[in-house]
């Protein structure tokens, strides 16, 4: 890694499926790349600016941040690396603290993952990702890549007018499964992802995805919620009781997009390992 920036060879681009199971891979994927954030950022690897010179909520912004607050905050902040920056990707994790979550039933930790395109520069699309603590409301991380995968459009609505938003999202998808799904296995799924998806713009939707921490590829639940009209659907991979062991989510039928997908991550896992390596 050189200063924040991440080269990706893959000539190809993602079709709408594939972009939606990346979307859901993200409870593995950021998690192994928040260990590498911790062990390999420097001052030397932030692409945008100094940290001091990030931008920060007001006293005025209710905490745990929202994710439209994140986003309000964020955009200038991706401005500053490219004026024609637009957004491309919503992710956020959801976090109880604690060993019992039962005892603090608020998810008030965890991160919002916000990631920008800019305009094509010869064969490639430069990228960035802000990281925004849930919990402090600060950007504490910022990554750039630069990708021959043509990134997915702009999302063509604001997130502060949906109706639904992220958080109603999580409330509506806890009532649906999350509750049922974290009883009597509080410490190992204390976490859930939330995940816009805009790939049908008919349809766009927040999906929140549980696992259990000990087996982190597989999504056990995923719950979509319309953001238009909080209508949901969930699919469930079968047995989710706290003593099966997680196998890969049985809620993906793509096979050819799901293992193209599966070598994007793999991919990226291993350039952030060999820079921790280095």
């Amino acid at each position: 890694m050189r200063g924040g920036r991440v080269d990706q060879q893959d000539e190809t681009t993602l079709n709408s499926a594939e972009r939606l199971i990346l979307a859901l891979l993200g409870a593995v994927l950021v998690f192994v790349t928040a260990i590498v954030v911790i062990r390999v950022a420097t001052p030397d690897e932030n692409p945008i600016g100094l940290p001091e010179d990030r931008p920060t909520p007001g006293s005025e912004i209710e905490l745990p941040i929202s994710v439209a607050d994140a986003l309000d905050l964020a955009m200038p902040w991706a401005e500053e690396w490219n004026d024609e920056a637009r957004l491309i990707l919503v992710s956020s994790q959801f976090e109880r603290s604690g060993d019992e979550p039962v005892a603090t039933p608020s998810a008030d930790l965890g991160w919002i993952m916000l990631s920008y395109a800019a305009p094509r520069e010869g064969e490639e699309w430069p990228r960035v990702s802000i990281l925004v603590s849930r919990a402090s409301g600060a950007i504490y991380y910022e990554e750039t890549l630069s990708s021959t995968v043509e990134p997915p459009p702009e999302f063509a609505r604001s997130i502060g007018d949906m109706p639904v938003t992220a958080e109603q999202a999580f409330r509506i998808a806890e009532q649906v499964a999350g509750e049922s799904y974290r009883e009597g296995c509080e410490p190992s799924r204390r976490q859930a992802q939330v995940v816009l998806d805009a790939t049908e713009r008919d349809d766009i939707a927040w999906v929140v995805v549980y696992y259990d921490q000990r087996e982190r590829a597989a999504n056990d639940i995923v719950v979509r919620i319309n953001a238009d009209t909080g209508e949901t659907n969930t699919d469930a991979r079968g047995d989710v009781t706290c003593d099966v062991a997680g196998v890969l989510p049985g809620v993906v039928t793509n096979k050819p997009a799901v293992e193209r997908v599966h070598l994007l991550v793999r991919e990226h896992l291993d350039r952030q390992r060999a820079a921790v390596a280095a």
